[in-house]
């Protein structure tokens, strides 16, 4: 609601894969009605390695993921493009590595974790 106040914003991304499978990710700046009023990487994806997998197997070798950090600066003008935004909406679309062969298994347990933060420098008014 201040906008004004807000300098600019860092947004943070870490993903940590531990499902076998390449996934090309994006996300969205939406109003009330989800319509997209922006993204956070612009026409890029964001990609996320595959956890490595075991060919005896087939499974996620355990205890090993595909990690991702990275963060995405947001200044002024930007921001004015914002303005109103209040949903966020993220969308993967994972694939397999070789089209598939040799088929992969996925446990219930493996899951795609998204660690997402903003850090915001705000303008601030010093009175003497």
């Amino acid at each position: 609601n201040k906008q004004k106040e807000i300098e600019s914003i860092l947004f943070k991304l870490k993903v940590t894969n531990g499902v076998p499978l390449t996934a090309a990710m994006q996300v969205y700046f939406t109003d009330s009605v989800y319509n997209v009023m922006d993204s956070l990487t612009g026409v890029d994806k964001v990609i996320i390695r595959e956890a490595p997998v075991d060919p005896t197997t087939f499974l996620p070798y355990p205890g090993q993921f595909g990690v991702k950090d990275t963060s995405f600066y947001i200044g002024t003008e930007r921001m004015n493009r914002l303005t109103g935004a209040q949903k966020i909406l993220v969308r993967a679309v994972m694939n397999s590595a070789n089209n598939g062969i040799p088929n992969v298994k996925i446990k219930a347990h493996q899951a795609l974790d998204l660690d997402f933060k903003a850090l915001v420098r705000i303008k601030e008014k010093i009175e003497l």
